[in-house]
């Protein structure tokens, strides 16, 4: 799984655990949507990510 983390006034990164058990982390993003979007697309990778759009059901259905 990973998250974002602010970092400074306008910074941050997004961690995630790796494989061997400790974490690791990528920096840079200027924004929170930025990191964001990288967080989803690492956990779309590892196939850990849930959309959270799957469980609504209609008042059609």
């Amino acid at each position: 799984m990973a998250w974002t983390e602010k970092i400074g006034p306008r910074s941050w990164r997004v961690r995630y655990l790796r494989g061997d058990g400790g974490y690791g982390s990528i920096s840079g993003f200027g924004t929170k949507t930025a990191a964001y979007a990288t967080q989803i697309e690492a956990d779309q990778r590892r196939r850990t990510w849930l959309d959270p759009k799957a469980g609504f059901i209609t008042t059609a259905e």
